[in-house]
């Protein structure tokens, strides 16, 4: 499909114009960019400011980005595959969502279902699994079994030879 560029609106050669244009790239880079957290503080009797706790900010997501400039979701990723540029900000935008997600839950901000929950689903966390297996054989025992492998290639070898006319 072609498109041109004419006065910061991507007009395709059939359809309605897409709403795309450059300035997108920064505007989602600024959505995701938040502070992880608000730290509230309180006055003390003799007037001093003392921390009181810390508020997980809103966790910035995709779809309300999206919605602040009037799209779809979809519409984002169609973007970022249409857009090195736009591709390139909502890589950034993903590393700061991630990074955020990951302080406040560390920090026991959320709780612990709903961050493995997120950092599953929305950063790609998985589960590692690992397992251990024993496995005990002899020296003596390797090798009949090397040496019944080979018996048995070599009663392969005679049988082709036999069927080939050459035995």
């Amino acid at each position: 499909m072609e498109e041109t560029q004419h006065q910061n609106i991507v007009v395709r050669a059939h359809g309605k114009p897409c709403k795309y244009i450059p300035e997108y790239c920064q505007k989602l880079i600024d959505f995701f960019n938040i502070e992880p957290y608000t730290e509230v503080y309180a006055m003390s009797k003799d007037g001093k400011s003392v921390f009181k706790e810390r508020i997980p900010n809103n966790l910035p997501l995709i779809g309300r980005f999206a919605t602040t400039i009037g799209i779809g979701k979809s519409t984002i990723w169609s973007w970022s595959e249409r857009y090195p540029e736009f591709k390139a900000a909502l890589e950034i935008a993903h590393d700061m969502q991630e990074y955020i997600l990951v302080t406040n839950s560390l920090m026991g901000l959320y709780s612990p279902a709903a961050s493995i929950f997120a950092m599953k689903n929305l950063i790609g966390w998985r589960d590692k699994i690992e397992s251990e297996q024993t496995v005990k054989f002899s020296v003596d025992s390797l090798m009949q079994q090397v040496r019944g492998m080979n018996s048995g290639k070599d009663m392969l070898e005679q049988k082709s030879m036999r069927v080939a006319g050459t035995a």
